[in-house]
């Protein structure tokens, strides 16, 4: 949910995309914006990991009001596909290109690990690519749900730790309802994730579904892996 070469996407010029609402509504700007020379071009399966971030306003349909109490958070920078290669399928649909799924694959991999690497045991995950750069819904949930399923359900074929809880917070902008995703993200995403995450060969992992305003789904898994760091980095 970044822009691969510009701190924040639009912000500066009022796009409306998520990233550029986290980074009018925290102080990423102060993460990003000395180091672009350096962070920029993100890389392909790389992202950028910033600790500690501060919350300090509210959302778009709050008028960007200040929070009584700030917030601390830490946030990963990883760009999605732009216009991903869409091919028929033989079922007479449409999905993405074999390349582009596994670039994609790959990505969300990226994400998940540098969470881990950093010592978290829980991450918000997004519609990653769904809005802007027109990334399919059904197939993105569909990856997210292969990579998790099969890499990280408890602890993962390869990992000695995992996650204790994965949210995916999706809300349906603006960028909703085009012809990459006439239902919008969330439609897609609850229905993947509606009945959980099962991993046979290690524990379960249950769902719970609300829907809120922005629209959030959660598996929940376990993680024994502590780690801190406390200055951004750039990961490849």
């Amino acid at each position: 949910m970044a822009s691969n070469t510009s701190v924040g996407g639009g912000y500066k010029s009022g796009a409306g995309a998520q990233e550029e609402n986290l980074f009018r509504r925290t102080n990423l700007f102060e993460y990003h914006e000395p180091k672009k020379n350096e962070w920029y071009p993100i890389p392909e399966f790389g992202g950028i990991y910033c600790p500690n971030a501060t919350v300090i306003r509210s959302s778009e349909a709050d008028k960007y009001s200040f929070l009584e109490v700030p917030e601390k958070m830490s946030f990963v920078a990883v760009s999605a596909l732009r216009r991903p290669k869409i091919i028929s399928n033989p079922s007479g649909g449409h999905t993405m290109h074999p390349e582009a799924k596994d670039t994609t694959r790959k990505k969300i991999q990226a994400i998940l690990n540098i969470g881990l690497e950093n010592g978290h045991d829980c991450i918000i995950l997004s519609a990653f690519g769904c809005g802007a750069f027109r990334n399919p819904p059904s197939i993105i949930a569909q990856l997210f749900y292969e990579v998790i399923s099969e890499e990280y359900a408890g602890g993962g074929k390869n990992l000695p730790r995992t996650y204790r809880h994965i949210s995916f917070a999706i809300i349906d902008d603006q960028n909703a309802n085009k012809k990459h995703n006439v239902e919008g993200n969330y439609v897609p995403f609850q229905r993947r994730f509606a009945n959980g995450i099962v991993d046979e060969s290690h524990s379960n992992m249950h769902n719970e579904t609300q829907t809120t305003k922005e629209g959030r789904h959660s598996t929940s898994s376990h993680s024994n892996y502590e780690k801190k760091k406390d200055e951004a980095i750039r990961k490849e």
